[in-house]
């Protein structure tokens, strides 16, 4: 297979480039031409990390399992053991309540 590649469309482009650089040189040569330039606000950068580090935490989230399987069975153990119906259990949940509520 043979490809051949047409330079005769790619010189006129490169000439009239170079022509409207010329014209533009020629035209402003007493005016002090300024590159273009881009700004980025600072607001707008902050979104950027903000939206990086969630994909980050998605990812990391999704790699987890919905479930610990462990956590699971020592609940069940404590259910069938009473340890929720104890009054040690009650003592403990009442205090996380009040201080919850700001009362201690």
């Amino acid at each position: 297979m043979r490809i051949n590649i047409s330079t005769q469309s790619l010189n006129a482009e490169f000439c009239k480039t170079n022509n409207i650089q010329k014209t533009r040189k020629n035209n402003n040569s007493s005016k002090i031409l300024y590159p273009d330039r881009s700004e980025i606000s600072h607001k707008a950068q902050d979104l950027n990390k903000t939206q990086t580090l969630t994909e980050i935490i998605s990812t990391n989230l999704s790699a987890q399992p919905d479930f610990r399987i462990e956590k699971v069975n020592e609940t069940k153990q404590k259910i069938q053991n009473g340890y929720y119906d104890s009054e040690e259990f009650l003592n403990k949940l009442a205090d996380k309540l009040l201080k919850g509520l700001g009362t201690i």
